[in-house]
């Protein structure tokens, strides 16, 4: 699907959250939201929190006569899983279970993204995942404050799909 403008093909601030979001969709896993989201979800719980960092460009350009542009970049995915405190044997097994089912889902990431890649992707209509690595996690068991949270960090790579560059004419 070809893009309108290439500010559509550099947006990934929108687009790759956006893209995650629909996929935990995709796989049932509800209560994901991302910063577009605004604070309406702030007492839903279990919830996951899902931010985007864009990295620096891998090096490969793309050529779009008569230039040539960055088609492939890094960036970081910050998810947050929040849960409420339960009694100590069910809450932290309910919490685990919801960070675990968002690892699993992260671990096939880059594989979902690619099975569901058609002309007309809904998920991500101008980029393709290309690699999503595990970067670590820290729990956080503020039960005192009526929580418990796990801030899980995962490495992308992505890249501008070869059918989204608009025409220059």
């Amino acid at each position: 699907m070809s893009a309108l403008n290439f500010q559509q093909c550099y947006d990934f601030e929108t687009a790759i959250p956006a893209g995650f979001k629909k996929l935990f969709t995709a796989e049932d896993v509800s209560n994901v939201f991302i910063p577009n989201d605004g604070p309406k979800f702030q007492n839903v719980r279990p919830r996951i929190e899902l931010f985007f960092s864009c990295g620096p460009e891998t090096g490969h350009c793309r050529p779009i006569l008569p230039h040539y542009r960055a088609d492939a970049f890094t960036g970081s995915i910050g998810l947050t899983v929040i849960s409420n405190v339960r009694p100590a044997e069910v809450g932290t097994a309910e919490h685990s279970d919801h960070v675990a089912t968002v690892r699993d889902l992260m671990a096939r990431a880059t594989s979902l993204f690619k099975i569901n890649r058609t002309a007309d992707d809904l998920m991500l209509p101008y980029h393709a995942i290309d690699a999503v690595t595990a970067a670590g996690s820290t729990p956080h068991y503020e039960s005192q404050d009526g929580y418990y949270q796990t801030d899980l960090n995962y490495e992308i790579r992505f890249s501008i799909r070869p059918d989204a560059w608009p025409d220059e004419s």
